[in-house]
């Protein structure tokens, strides 16, 4: 019998993942012999995956990943039994390893016979399975491919949410990355109404008249009662209708037929969106405008909305329009009753004090009067 060593038994460890002790008695039974050793230790996986391949698994980690030009993406979950292994460091690490190799794969049965250090994953698994004493298996593996992909990963690992963009655009990575949080914060059954199955809209049209029998409610009105409910029900779990998690206060779907727009959702919320639109019209005659003017719009609105209050409901369309500045490129014009006001003091006055919050434009057109 050859004399093992610590370095040999290291050497082992490092390759397979397993215990010292496994190493080393994996080695004296192989004699010292490296690759008879990786076998053995390959032969108890199977012996400890055969003895759990009846429990449950359903602890994890759940990756996402987007390949590097962004236009493919991938989810999977490793599984295992507790929650103590899927908070492991390593076990993370080998998730990811695996979601890396996942990029290239288009199914999961791909995804299992690929190479993973000199071995199949599928056999990585089960060698994994003998290590850590646990069932380990793919959960789940979903593959997006669009124009521009983003992604989420929740914090723990428990959660992850791909969003693919029909365009590619200046700011598509934060836009996909928000829509990804929208997900994993309010799981939308589908992307709007039209895209809910039959089956579930029937089970839910039959919940609410079940409800509404226990509640005393006449037959002949359930029908329409249950329509009710069923529109509350699209607006809760439906991505198009449901209330932003970051901004919840303007919720709207918006229908694009050529030139014309049609703006649904609650009064208030159309209301708001169809005066944010015509803000928006009105800029684009002096430039085109991206993701960074309809967020001024945005804010601009709330703006408005407070100094029509302080005015006695006047709005910047009661201002006159004396107050403009004719660059060489375009017309500036005050968005806001305060702008109209501040550009006054600037042309009347040899000094000017700006204060407000940051981003309603007191730099900008002090340097456009300047120049």
């Amino acid at each position: 019998m050859s004399k093992i060593t610590a370095a040999e038994v290291n050497k082992l460890r490092k390759s397979t993942g397993a215990g010292m002790m496994d190493c080393k008695k994996a080695l004296v039974e192989a004699d010292g012999n490296f690759e008879i050793a990786i076998e053995n230790l390959r032969k108890k996986g199977q012996k400890v995956a055969a003895k759990r391949a009846d429990r449950d698994s359903s602890e994890g980690a759940v990756i996402a990943m987007v390949n590097e030009d962004k236009n493919k993406g991938v989810i999977i979950s490793l599984n295992c039994e507790t929650d103590f292994v899927a908070k492991n460091e390593s076990f993370v690490d080998f998730a990811k390893s695996i979601c890396s190799i996942a990029l290239s794969c288009s199914t999961i049965d791909d995804l299992l016979s690929s190479n993973f250090e000199s071995m199949t994953i599928k056999e990585k698994l089960i060698e994994q399975t003998g290590v850590i004493g646990e069932k380990l298996e793919i959960g789940s593996f979903e593959v997006i491919n669009s124009e521009f992909v983003g992604f989420y990963i929740h914090a723990g690992n428990k959660i992850a949410t791909l969003v693919g963009l029909s365009n590619k655009f200046e700011s598509s990575e934060e836009v996909s990355k928000n829509i990804s949080m929208q997900v994993a914060a309010m799981n939308p059954i589908a992307l709007n109404e039209e895209n809910v199955s039959k089956e579930v809209i029937e089970k839910e049209i039959e919940i609410a008249k079940e409800q509404l029998r226990a509640e005393g409610k006449p037959e002949a009105m359930l029908d329409n009662i249950a329509k009710g409910k069923l529109k509350k029900f699209f607006k809760d779990n439906t991505l198009i209708k449901q209330s932003y998690i970051k901004d919840n206060k303007l919720s709207i779907e918006i229908l694009s037929n050529g030139n014309n727009l049609r703006v649904i959702g609650e009064d208030q919320a159309v209301d708001i969106a169809n005066k944010v639109i015509k803000l928006l019209y009105k800029l684009t005659i002096d430039e085109i405008i991206g993701q960074e003017q309809l967020h001024f719009a945005l804010k601009e609105y709330n703006m408005r909305e407070i100094e029509e209050n302080l005015n006695g409901g006047k709005s910047i369309e009661d201002m006159d329009d004396r107050w403009q500045i004719q660059t060489t490129r375009k017309l500036i014009r005050p968005r806001s009753i305060n702008q109209n006001s501040y550009l006054a003091a600037i042309m009347n006055n040899d000094l000017s004090f700006g204060i407000g919050p940051a981003g309603t434009g007191k730099t900008y057109l002090a340097v456009a009067s300047a120049i």
